[in-house]
């Protein structure tokens, strides 16, 4: 049995909704909203203290993913009509050219060589590595029974966290694309979700849960394998996204009816409410936005 630590961080029992703090000029929160039909994206200047419209057209956008390497976002588009395609644009919103598979839970690595998508039959799901140019390569890296899902990309796109229940519940590991090896990273009680690495690559922020409790933050140490609750709130942190200054964790959460996303910061535990509860948003993300 891996160690579980528990580091209580007094935190707000509902998030105050103040101002954030200046980060650094170039790191801006991406997310989605509904305030009417469908979803669209924005992204939001904490130094500027405003939001700005990425993606919108009739239908739905969702699950964007930052490409720094490339300086794109990519994105989920499906219209009206049930039409799905994957979409990229530069950082600015404008629509980019690129080839993309229709592939199940597609995620792009930062630096943009590589793919990871899932691949499902009866109660089994599987994980799979590709060169983004080479799908003929496709590399299993999960086991063929059990689930495996909820894949991330390390910053340094070497490394893959993911949650398994092989074992009988919510476990996270990490595949390592240098050696091709995994390592189950936590055996506890808990039910872990949601996955965001630091980064520097040393620890992974995750949502934790019980059968009595909701969603609560917590970090695993990569080396140790030590995990550190952050939040002790009545709400359901989730979809986590953890900076790349290193300062910041953003997530969703639904408080008082409204839909909205939170910044926590890491350090102190302290939270701000960065949207204003006027329709849904959710899946928060981080783009680097260096020549503005």
């Amino acid at each position: 049995m891996l160690p579980l630590i528990l580091f209580i961080y007094s935190c707000q029992p509902t998030p105050p909704a103040e101002e954030p703090e200046t980060l650094p000029e170039q790191e801006q929160l991406i997310y989605i909203a509904s305030r009417g039909d469908g979803f669209d994206l924005y992204t939001f200047d904490l130094e500027r203290k405003k939001e700005y419209p990425f993606a919108h057209a009739l239908g739905w956008e969702w699950g964007p993913q930052f490409i720094q390497e490339k300086e794109l976002v990519i994105y989920n588009s499906q219209d009206t009509s049930g039409n799905f395609q994957l979409r990229a644009a530069d950082i600015n919103g404008v629509p980019v050219d690129m080839a993309l598979p229709d592939l199940p839970n597609l995620l792009v690595s930062p630096d943009g060589n590589w793919i990871v998508y899932s691949r499902s039959k009866d109660e089994v799901t599987q994980l799979l590595l590709a060169p983004l140019d080479r799908l003929a390569d496709s590399l299993l890296i999960t086991p063929d029974s059990a689930y495996h899902g909820r894949a991330k990309w390390s910053w340094d796109s070497q490394q893959i966290a993911f949650v398994s229940d092989r074992n009988g519940t919510n476990e996270v590991y990490r595949y390592s694309l240098e050696d091709q090896s995994t390592q189950q990273l936590t055996d506890n009680t808990v039910r872990e979700k949601y996955l965001s690495w630091s980064p520097d690559g040393q620890q992974i922020a995750t949502s934790i849960r019980t059968d009595s409790t909701e969603n609560e933050i917590a970090l695993i140490n990569v080396e140790s394998q030590s995990l550190k609750v952050i939040t002790d709130t009545p709400i359901n942190e989730s979809e986590l996204a953890w900076s790349p200054s290193g300062r910041y964790i953003a997530y969703h959460a639904k408080v008082d009816e409204a839909d909205d996303i939170f910044l926590l910061e890491v350090a102190t535990g302290k939270v701000q409410k960065i949207t204003n509860g006027n329709g849904y948003h959710g899946e928060p993300g981080w783009i680097l936005k260096n020549n503005r």
